[in-house]
């Protein structure tokens, strides 16, 4: 039998027009670290532990290199990075400027559809609160 998948949540507080709300957030206990993931990568290759760490350092230098000059990039099988920017709407076509309309910019991800479909048939169906969530009563 199949070990339960769960996602854990917790509870956070919104301000929603100055009001008081509650949604369920998820709460993640912590991040696989690069140097794990590289020992996984060199495990399943000839590749030294280094040496993988080498190479994906490179590769996410040239990902970032081309982003942060306007490049989408994609990354067959996982997806795409982006530059991102966030906007405001302004009165008339002559208020529309950088300095008027451009909130933020950032670096957006957009998964395949592989991916997305992966994701929803991973069984990770089933929510719990978790364990260390603030109890906010």
């Amino acid at each position: 039998m199949a070990k339960t998948k769960f996602i854990t949540y917790q509870p956070t507080e919104k301000k929603v027009f100055g009001e008081t709300k509650w949604v369920a957030t998820l709460h993640l206990d912590g991040n696989m670290s690069l140097k794990s993931i590289c020992d996984v990568v060199a495990n399943n290759t000839t590749g030294q532990p280094n040496e993988v760490l080498g190479l994906i350092r490179a590769y996410l230098h040239q990902i970032k290199f081309h982003v942060l000059n306007g490049d989408p990039v994609n990354i067959a099988g996982l997806g795409t990075f982006y530059p991102r920017v966030t906007t405001k709407m302004v009165a008339s076509i002559d208020d529309v400027t950088v300095e008027n309309c451009v909130k933020n910019i950032t670096i957006g991800f957009r998964p395949d559809k592989a991916v997305r479909d992966l994701v929803k048939d991973s069984g990770l169906k089933e929510f719990k609160k978790a364990k260390n969530a603030a109890n906010p009563q």
